[in-house]
């Protein structure tokens, strides 16, 4: 390898050429970016669960309220009562409808919740811890503060064989 040749007499030497570091420079900013895309993805996901967690917590929480899937509330024919904003009126009746199958009358209901909702409900009949009869009673999307009736479908035969009847949302 040869050495550069020395400088004129009288200039002192030259200073070496500057490296050149583009490629070095990229490198940082592309990591930067990764690094500061992979913080992004983080927070974001980290954002993500908190909010699910808050909604499943919520679920659960009207789940366990009375009347909720997990808790069914014990009613009384003609009695009123209220489940999760939806107060169902005074007047009704159960009994066997001409076929001889569970007949729930009359059962009105006045949407109290902040939005406009369905009522979609089990009706069990109860004796003991053994159910002797069911029915599942629906209604339109009612809008707040009105009250409609509900349509009850059941396949199971009345029978007077019962001790308790409970309600439960079913979503």
């Amino acid at each position: 390898m040869t050495a550069a040749p020395p400088p004129p007499p009288g200039q002192p030497y030259a200073q070496p050429a500057k490296k050149r570091r583009t490629g070095r420079t990229i490198l940082f900013v592309l990591l930067g970016l990764m690094a500061f895309g992979l913080v992004s993805c983080v927070a974001l996901a980290a954002v993500f669960v908190n909010e699910v967690d808050e909604v499943v917590q919520e679920s659960e929480a009207q789940d366990a309220a009375p009347g909720g899937p997990d808790n069914p509330l014990a009613i009384t024919p003609g009695e009123a009562f209220s489940v999760a904003g939806f107060d169902y009126q005074p007047g009704w009746s159960v009994g066997a409808d001409v076929f001889g199958l569970i007949e729930i009358r009359d059962l009105r209901v006045q949407n109290n919740r902040p939005d406009q909702d369905g009522a979609i409900v089990e009706v069990r009949f109860m004796r003991g811890q053994e159910v002797v009869g069911l029915s599942n009673c629906t209604t339109e999307q009612i809008p707040v503060g009105q009250i409609t009736s509900l349509s009850c479908l059941s396949g199971d035969d009345f029978t007077d064989a019962y001790d308790t009847i409970t309600i439960r949302d079913t979503f």
